[in-house]
């Protein structure tokens, strides 16, 4: 289960399901943020260029939407 696991043990495809879910809310966003912050390495470092582009353009989507009010 992935709850159960440390973000930086997840699958390209694992985490980018946790990157999409916690775009729906604001406070999604920031915990999940604040979660990634806690991990010891840059969770994308390990994923092909591809895949570090699109991670971390969700994660530039995250950012926008955890400073937003609704």
């Amino acid at each position: 289960m992935v709850r159960d696991r440390r973000l930086s043990e997840l699958s390209y495809e694992e985490l980018m399901g946790v990157l999409s879910d916690a775009l729906k809310t604001p406070k999604g966003a920031d915990e999940l943020l604040k979660a990634m912050q806690d991990e010891p390495e840059d969770l994308f470092d390990r994923f092909s260029l591809e895949q570090q582009f699109d991670l971390r353009q969700v994660y530039g989507d995250l950012i926008h939407r955890r400073d937003q009010p609704f």
